[in-house]
């Protein structure tokens, strides 16, 4: 039988395809390496999330965020005239990021002030006057408004609430605190469930009460907060009610010296998508944002047992001066702008958003999708990540893992040396 030869003209079409197709390809891959976060929240937020459709989604909006110590997102959400309490374990730190928000509305009532009065020179006196009564019957104030045309500090301050509180308080304190918040604004249209503490250790090494506070951090506290916001300002009753969860990736996949707050974490997410899926008959919305490393203070309130760490390594170096190396931790406003942006969206379309830079991103689809790959990987990494770790190096720089490696094999090195050794020795002695 004949062998075909091989067709010229086919030949000549993949060799003058082949620089579009790499062209292709390198685009490709720049855009993913580029991802910051899963694609239909990326693409939603470059595209269609705008200053303005956040500020008419969220304007006079009363939302809770339990977990407030961090300013960025209180902040983003104050800057598109949302109506605050925030709630911390920390007054001082509230008192800090309630002056941010302040000068946010501030910043928010004078463009909102500034296009109605454009709109009023457009449309003429009687365009200002259906102007002003619009806004008067979506609830926003305009009495406190200067004579000069200057927004004036209460109407500012009127908008942030500040409600100190510890998450795992008893039945009774939390249930006085959400009244409390109910009755700042009359009510809560959005809680985000922000609270939460990391952990840095490794299992074996985890006493059994720094798992127990983790799951009462990060599992109990945001149920028990949600239940009573759900039953003490009815959104049963009204039907409608918005729950925005602060998750981690860790609730998506194995994290090596994260244990404990890896169980904590998938265990809020079984929990609020199994919610989401019983309350969806009266309208309740649950989204589950899922973050990656973020550069903020959170590494350093993660939960450790120093005496362990003294004793077995060196890792209380590295938790004195946590993370100092920020290259694959996404900025903190840019994690709360990603963050409002999915709490915008349209119902449905962002019910678990992953945010974080490369690589955490790209394991998270690993673990979901390719899982004995993942599993392969993170096997391999896992000791890598312990062993930076124990010598006190930045968890989330390229040159700690890379020493790391080297140090392993130099252990392993010495360990076969120290076996070969030894046998030998067994063999003469026999």
């Amino acid at each position: 039988m004949a062998t075909p030869s091989p067709n010229p003209r086919s030949f000549f079409h993949i060799t003058k395809t082949l620089p579009a197709t790499a062209v292709a390809a390198a685009l490709t891959l720049t855009a993913i390496l580029k991802l910051d976060a899963n694609p239909s929240l990326y693409l939603y937020d470059m595209f269609l999330s705008t200053s303005r459709r956040k500020s008419l989604a969220l304007a006079d909006k009363r939302v809770w965020i339990a977990g407030a110590s961090s300013t960025a997102l209180a902040e983003e959400m104050a800057g598109c005239g949302a109506r605050l309490v925030l709630s911390a374990r920390s007054e001082g730190g509230l008192a800090s990021v309630r002056g941010r928000c302040i000068e946010r509305r501030r910043g928010y009532l004078e463009r909102r002030r500034e296009e109605q009065q454009r709109r009023g020179r457009a449309f003429g006196s009687i365009g200002a006057r259906a102007a002003s009564k619009a806004s008067i019957s979506s609830g926003a104030t305009v009495s406190n408004e200067r004579s000069d045309g200057s927004i004036s500090l209460e109407e500012c301050e009127s908008g942030v609430f500040v409600l100190p509180l510890d998450v795992t308080a008893q039945d009774s304190t939390l249930t006085s605190a959400v009244d409390s918040a109910i009755s700042a604004h009359s009510g809560i249209d959005i809680l985000v469930l922000n609270a939460g503490r990391g952990q840095l250790l490794p299992s074996h090494a985890t006493p059994s009460s720094i798992d127990r506070e983790l799951m009462e951090i990060n599992y109990h506290s945001p149920i028990r907060l949600a239940q009573f916001v759900m039953s003490r300002d009815g959104w049963t009753e009204r039907r409608s009610g918005h729950i925005v969860v602060t998750s981690s990736v860790a609730g998506k996949m194995a994290v090596p010296l994260c244990a404990s707050y890896a169980a904590a974490k998938h265990a809020v997410m079984g929990y609020f998508n199994t919610l989401r899926a019983e309350c969806a008959g009266w309208g309740l919305r649950v989204d589950l944002a899922c973050p990656g490393p973020v550069d903020t203070d959170f590494g350093g309130s993660s939960l450790t047992d120093s005496v362990s760490i003294t004793k077995e390594c060196n890792g209380a170096a590295r938790l004195e001066k946590e993370e100092t190396s920020p290259a694959s931790k996404m900025s903190a406003p840019r994690c709360a702008s990603l963050i409002v942006s999915s709490i915008v969206a349209p119902r449905g379309l962002m019910t678990e958003t992953w945010i974080s830079r490369q690589p955490a991103l790209g394991f998270t689809y690993l673990s979901q999708n390719l899982q004995s790959l993942s599993t392969w990987l993170l096997n391999r990494i896992g000791p890598v990540r312990i062993k930076a770790w124990e010598m006190g190096l930045p968890l989330y720089d390229a040159s700690s893992w890379a020493a790391a490696a080297r140090e392993l094999k130099k252990e392993e090195k010495e360990r076969i040396r120290m076996t070969t050794a030894n046998e030998k020795g067994v063999k003469k002695d026999d």
